[in-house]
């Protein structure tokens, strides 16, 4: 009976004890920087907070709850651009002690021992110390000062700053700061709230003729002269066979919300996306060419990009190598380098054209990329934008979200494209003029090269 009660309080004891461990585990917070992005993660147990940081600054704007596998959604947390429009359950996450993975992007976590200190860890809506965070984001993260060396920055920011006082309006704020992105020239440097957005780079003409006029017009001409399309899973994707031709033809108008209401959920659009290029390489593979038309494409996840270009390479390849901005401008991490496997549904060993235009940029040009290690693939249109940098979001103490570019891309010969963008190896004009008359010239030069033999 002595031994059944000793055993009994042992149980017990033990229970008590691995009770205690897990509320210490679950209570106990640890610190972690994703160096280069200016994050801090804060997590207790399965609870992550994320904070924008820069050296006066400290904002909460991301939060997400893991599961046991350490996955989970990051939501945002009172930003007032993009990341507020977010619907659904968010980015899906997977967080380790040494890195989270973000949509098929892997980031690197340092542990720290405590936060670092900043003056500005709470909102406000106080201008001059917004002003400064957004000074100090720029200086910290921006790599636009490697391609403008001419810019003093300095000089703009005490002139802009004398602008400034207790009673300058959100309005008056926000024009200063838009006016200030300006000379970075980037194409991923944004500015918006609520009510206003302000870009470094306007939008390009053939993107402005398209917000006043519709696309309508591009989309009767492929239908009624060169093209019955076909539509899968995706609001993005189309494909199908030049009228009177062996060549195939994939029009790609997006890389990220790829379905219709589907709350941007990653995982769905990648089954979508999937979906949706198994059946293009099956309805296209007899054909001897292909045109990929990325004319259209603003940009979103190079994942979806990657997936597209895959199908037509034979060997694994590098495709580029990344870097991001550690230190002053001029100080880059260690490349970190990027392979694309061949797909399983494959349009391998034929010929190929993109078609490109002002408007193709991101992870357009992404692609772009890759299919250039695609022998013989040639670039038909315009010069691309030149914004391969993921746009890595920062949000202010008073909600305002900034995005900037803080990485390098560079293509397999070293060569870094940002803010000079592709240019075409031949040259055709895209204009909304000739889809509204019924001609489309860039696909009409793509048949005319497909046309030739090959050298």
């Amino acid at each position: 009976m002595e031994k059944r009660t000793a055993l009994i309080f042992i149980i017990i004891a033990l229970i008590t004890i691995l009770a205690a461990q897990k509320i210490l585990s679950e209570s106990k917070v640890s610190y972690y920087s994703a160096d280069g992005y200016g994050y801090i993660m804060e997590r207790k147990g399965q609870e992550c907070r994320f904070y924008d940081v820069t050296d006066i600054s400290r904002i909460h704007f991301m939060s997400a709850k893991l599961d046991k596998d350490n996955r989970g959604y990051l939501r945002p947390v009172g930003a007032q651009g993009f990341l507020a429009t977010l619907t659904g359950q968010g980015f899906p996450v997977k967080i380790n002690e040494e890195s989270y993975e973000l949509e098929n992007h892997k980031y690197a976590l340092s542990k720290i021992e405590k936060f670092p200190a900043a003056n500005v860890t709470l909102p406000t809506e106080d201008p001059l110390i917004n002003f400064d965070v957004f000074c100090r984001e720029v200086e910290l993260y921006s790599i636009a000062f490697n391609h403008h060396p001419e810019l003093d920055w300095d000089s703009l920011k005490k002139k802009m700053r004398g602008r400034i006082s207790s009673k300058t309006t959100e309005d008056e704020l926000f024009s200063i700061m838009g006016e200030m992105i300006v000379p970075l020239h980037d194409a991923h440097t944004t500015l918006t709230s609520t009510e206003n957005e302000a870009l470094s780079v306007p939008d390009p003409r053939i993107l402005r003729d398209i917000k006043t006029r519709g696309l309508k017009s591009f989309s009767e001409t492929l239908k009624q002269k060169y093209v019955q399309l076909q539509k899968g899973k995706t609001k993005r994707i189309r494909w199908g066979k030049l009228n009177g031709t062996t060549y195939g033809y994939i029009v790609v108008t997006g890389f990220m919300e790829m379905v219709e209401n589907g709350n941007n959920n990653f995982d769905e659009e990648v089954i979508a996306v999937k979906s949706d290029l198994r059946s293009a390489a099956e309805y296209l593979k007899e054909c001897s060419d292909i045109v990929v038309d990325l004319r259209f494409n603003g940009g979103g996840h190079d994942y979806f990009a990657q997936m597209l270009s895959s199908m037509f390479i034979e060997n694994r390849v590098l495709i580029y190598t990344k870097e991001y901005r550690t230190g002053r401008p001029e100080e880059f991490s260690a490349a970190v380098p990027y392979y694309l496997e061949p797909s399983p549904f494959t349009l391998k060993n034929k010929r190929v054209c993109v078609l490109t235009s002002e408007m193709t940029v991101s992870a357009a040009e992404c692609a772009l990329m890759c299919m250039r290690t695609v022998p013989g693939c040639r670039q038909i249109g315009e010069k691309t934008q030149g914004a391969f940098s993921d746009a890595l979001f920062r949000v202010l103490p008073n909600g305002w979200e900034l995005t900037l570019s803080n990485e390098r891309y560079l293509d397999p010969a070293g060569i870094d494209y940002e803010q000079k963008g592709f240019e075409p190896d031949i040259f055709v004009p895209v204009k909304l003029e000739d889809f509204e008359r019924g001609r489309d010239l860039s696909l009409e030069k793509a048949i005319e090269l497909f046309e030739k033999k090959p050298d």
